[in-house]
């Protein structure tokens, strides 16, 4: 069997106790039984842009006929227009293709239809009054 060791002698130390007062009522802060308010959430981060999907790009359209009509002629019911393309003079009547790239369709005195060939499409031409 174990001795039992004698207690520690307390230590001689002059201490003071304070005495615990409960506070007074006007002492309280005036949080202490406060009704809580409600927590207001965070405010959302701002809703991304809705994600358009990219439109089809615009069909190929032809460019404007690089020559003008400058003239027509009629010889045994045959229309024969004068067409000026740069510094080139052209003689053409309608059905005839134009470098390889534009048919003269139709013309009734007023306006040229030409047809670009590498796009088909219709195009109109202005035939100048003084014709």
């Amino acid at each position: 069997m174990a001795k039992a060791r004698p207690a520690a002698a307390a230590p001689d130390v002059d201490a003071e106790v304070l005495e615990i007062l409960p506070r007074a009522e006007d002492e309280l802060p005036d949080t202490v039984f406060a009704v809580p308010r409600p927590v207001q959430p965070p405010p959302q981060a701002p809703a991304p842009a809705p994600v358009v999907a990219p439109s089809a790009p615009a069909p190929p359209q032809a460019p404007p006929p690089p020559f003008q009509v400058f003239g027509r002629a009629i010889e045994d019911g045959k229309v024969t227009l004068f067409l000026r393309w740069g510094e080139r003079n052209i003689l053409a009547r309608v059905g005839d293709t134009v470098e390889g790239q534009y048919r003269l369709e139709s013309e009734d005195g007023r306006t040229l239809q030409v047809r670009y060939l590498p796009l088909d499409q219709l195009q109109s031409l202005t035939i100048s009054a003084g014709m």
